[in-house]
């Protein structure tokens, strides 16, 4: 039995596409996402923005910006004194999360753990001259032999303890040299034991006018 042929002009949707919609129709086909999302969004208003001047449309009435970015810039005209201050906060983190990233790649993954454990066995002291380590008053630094490693790079081989900055800088300027650095221990304290004497004779809390002293009692 064979089936009943459509009409020319049939659209019941056999013959290649779907039925099509009465006039009027308000189904989810005529909408841009089918009553969901931004497409929905009815944008009959259009409004000027405050910054640039470009029209937008837009749902809201009480809109002001085109962009994020119109209102950011001018957010940044009207606070230019908190604008700046913002901006180099930020720039003052990205730079010591970078320097943080540098140094843990040139010393490697297992520096932070070192540093951990240097600190525990020199109970928080400087290894070269004994007194305590406060990061938030001065830089700590992690001295190594330079002999072994570059300035910037060191190992778990040369790595000598923790420091404070001035300590590491003084050792650095004396050339890493113990004999070097115990002359000069041994030359300063006998100066600072001839200036007590010479303070001595000349009476206590009276300056010595330059004329008195010569070269044979400076040195």
């Amino acid at each position: 039995m064979s089936s009943k042929r459509c009409l020319p002009g049939c659209t019941c949707g056999r013959h290649g596409g779907p039925k099509p919609c009465p006039e009027g129709c308000t189904c989810k086909k005529h909408t841009r996402s089918g009553g969901r999302g931004r497409g929905s969004r009815s944008k009959g208003l259009q409004l000027k923005c405050e910054f640039c001047g470009k029209a937008f449309p837009s749902s809201r009435s009480d809109a002001r910006f085109c962009s994020g970015i119109c209102c950011k810039k001018s957010w940044r005209k009207q606070n230019p004194g908190e604008a700046r201050e913002r901006e180099a906060q930020s720039r003052a983190r990205r730079r010591s999360t970078i320097r943080e990233r540098q140094r843990v790649w040139r010393a490697g993954p297992w520096i932070v753990e070192d540093q951990a454990a240097m600190w525990q066995a020199q109970g928080g002291c400087c290894y070269l001259c004994g007194g305590k380590l406060d990061p938030k008053v001065e830089a700590v630094h992690l001295d190594h032999d330079h002999s072994c490693c570059a300035p910037i790079r060191s190992c778990r081989i040369c790595r000598r303890g923790l420091a404070h900055q001035r300590c590491n800088v003084a050792i650095g300027l004396a050339e890493d040299s113990p004999d070097r650095l115990r002359r000069m221990a041994d030359a300063l304290e006998a100066a600072q034991v001839a200036f007590r004497q010479r303070k001595t004779e000349a009476g206590a809390g009276e300056q010595l006018a330059l004329s008195v002293l010569d070269s044979t009692a400076l040195f």
